[in-house]
């Protein structure tokens, strides 16, 4: 069987030069998107949360029980003043009455920004601490923020 002659495809010359020009077409596409991706993935974000609270220090001593209650060392590292609100242990609320501050507080219950406060929060009779169980020091600002802090019963750092 004999091959038409009359029938040629597109040279060599040219097939090459198509599939280098759809090549950088698609890297110059592809290119494009990813900066455009990667930079609104590197945009700076603005910080909504200006308020944070650590622990710097607590001591629950056990003699011979623990209900005496944490003392805890709070520390405002945010870049707004705290007024703290609500104080729990274990999720049993701890009265206003029940919480000792030493005079370092400031305007207790505000807490400036880097501010320390001393608490001895003194827990009721119905929650009963066991020396060695780590329990769950929950803290709530006047405006709803919640700092958590977990507080070995018999123990200090």
């Amino acid at each position: 069987m004999k091959l038409s002659s009359s029938r040629r495809g597109i040279s060599e010359i040219i097939s090459a030069l198509l599939v280098v020009c759809i090549t950088v077409s698609a890297a110059t596409l592809l290119g494009a998107y990813a900066s455009g991706l990667m930079g609104s993935l590197q945009k700076q974000v603005n910080q909504p949360y200006t308020e944070q609270l650590t622990l710097d220090y607590y001591s629950w001593l056990c003699s011979p029980t623990c209900n005496s209650g944490p003392t805890v060392v709070i520390r405002n590292d945010g870049a707004a003043q705290i007024t703290l609100g609500d104080f729990y242990v274990q999720g049993v609320s701890i009265p206003t009455a029940n919480i000792n501050h030493n005079t370092n507080c400031g305007s207790f219950p505000s807490l400036s920004v880097q501010n320390t406060c001393q608490l001895t929060l003194l827990i009721p009779s119905t929650l009963t601490a066991t020396s060695g169980i780590a329990y769950i020091v929950k803290v709530v600002a006047t405006d709803g923020t919640i700092f958590t802090f977990s507080c070995i019963a018999g123990t200090w750092t």
